[in-house]
């Protein structure tokens, strides 16, 4: 069994669903911080500012409330004032991990027209992007530094103005992940039928992005609507290759038919969904014999007429029809892995048989080996089938015949 388990106790099938969501799923925009508090890291980012400015002393990061707003809130991130304005300071974001797009929004200076520069740096000290802009006139820049199609490679970033005096940085987002994952449940097949336990087999994976969960939940086809899932178990690791993601013990539910939904996750906030059906087995099959009736008189071809079946016939394996004198031993008559609904199950020939007491038996077996057994006394009879001879040597056939052997003075042919 696969991953690490977080908690719980799963019409349409193979169908993968992408559920869209933000690239980018980290995006702060320092609302939940207090003003003057001093903020070093949040979220796989450090904040600093760069060693050595303002003669030898640092400001520290410090989240304001800036004069002229922010693009949302009303709080962002800033650098303490330097020494105490014209030193060189430099906002520096360091990421944890490799990033492909960075974007965050920069405010506009106490004083307009001061120029500003934005540079980002490769893990190897390299620059990868370099702006320069003046800010003022109320205008927040939007800075976007990477593109959907780069590899991971920015690693720092750093902001600084010719003043020591500007607003701030605000709505900071990264960790760019542009595809959902993967979810896929390769078995069991649609309508397949199940037995006490099923085992699903599949692929849960986040190719180019950091994994978040995935989860297996059940639901009955004929649920009325708005019905909730039931999570049979979820898990925090990725599978990335077929293999066996899930096993479901089916003691807790009843006969029928049931979806299962895979949904995975990643650490943005993409999902992707695979769905199918299968059938649940519990009810034993179904034999229902319309002909002949117990205890019926019959000769000759006799039709065994009626159904032999199994829910919708997903789960039914076989049936077996057998004769034998009433307390004797049973010869097989004919075995069929056809459902048979209103219609004939099986022809018996009784034309050589001696008259006497026989029993019809039907055994019907499904795929999870439930099955239905059920047995019709009959009375073998040839006369009950009329005469075809001419026995009182009239010179015809007719009704005489029959009751010349009904009373025992002659036999039909």
């Amino acid at each position: 069994m696969k991953h690490t388990w977080i908690g719980g106790l799963a019409a349409v099938a193979g169908i993968g669903l992408a559920t869209p969501a933000s690239g980018q799923c980290t995006t702060i925009d320092f609302e939940d911080y207090s003003v003057g508090q001093v903020v070093t890291s949040v979220s796989g980012v450090t904040f600093s500012a760069e060693p050595g400015s303002c003669g030898g002393g640092t400001p520290q990061p410090v989240i304001v409330t800036p004069t002229t707003g922010t693009s949302s809130g009303t709080r962002a991130l800033s650098l303490q004032a330097g020494c105490p304005d014209f030193s060189p300071d430099k906002l520096r974001l360091v990421f944890s991990d490799l990033q492909r797009l960075v974007t965050f929004t920069l405010g506009e200076p106490v004083s307009p027209g001061v120029q500003f520069s934005v540079r980002a740096y490769s893990n190897f000290g390299a620059l990868v992007y370099s702006r320069m802009m003046s800010c003022g006139g109320g205008v927040f820049h939007y800075i976007r530094i990477g593109h959907e199609s780069w590899g991971p490679t920015i690693r720092r970033v750093e902001i600084e103005s010719t003043i020591g005096l500007f607003e701030g940085i605000d709505d900071l987002a990264f960790d760019y992940d542009p595809t959902p994952p993967t979810a896929l449940i390769d078995a069991p097949p649609y309508l397949s039928c199940e037995c006490d336990v099923v085992t699903v087999r599949g692929i849960a994976c986040d190719e180019d992005g950091e994994y978040g969960s995935d989860r297996l939940e059940y639901r009955r086809v004929n649920a009325d609507p708005g019905t909730p899932w039931t999570l049979i178990n979820s898990y925090t690791t990725p599978v990335c290759t077929l293999s066996s993601l899930y096993t479901w013990n089916t003691s807790a539910v009843s006969h029928g038919t049931y979806f299962l939904r895979l949904t995975v996750e990643n650490a943005c906030g993409l999902a992707s969904t695979d769905i199918t059906t299968v059938v649940v087995d519990k009810a034993p099959p179904t034999v229902a014999i319309e002909s002949p009736q117990p205890s019926a008189a019959v000769c000759g071809e006799v039709q065994i007429l009626g159904t032999v079946s199994e829910g919708c016939g997903h789960c039914f394996d076989e049936y077996v029809v057998e004769v034998a004198p009433m307390g004797g031993s049973y010869s097989l008559l004919m075995t069929s892995s056809e459902v048979v609904i209103n219609g004939i199950v099986a022809t018996w020939d009784t034309a050589t048989l001696p008259s006497g007491d026989y029993v019809i038996r039907i055994t019907a077996v499904d795929d999870c080996g439930n099955d239905t057994v059920r047995t019709i006394p009959v009375i073998v009879d040839p006369a009950v089938c009329g005469c075809d001879a001419d026995v009182d040597g009239d010179g015809d056939v007719d009704f005489t015949d029959l009751l010349t052997v009904l009373a025992g003075w002659g036999t039909c042919s």
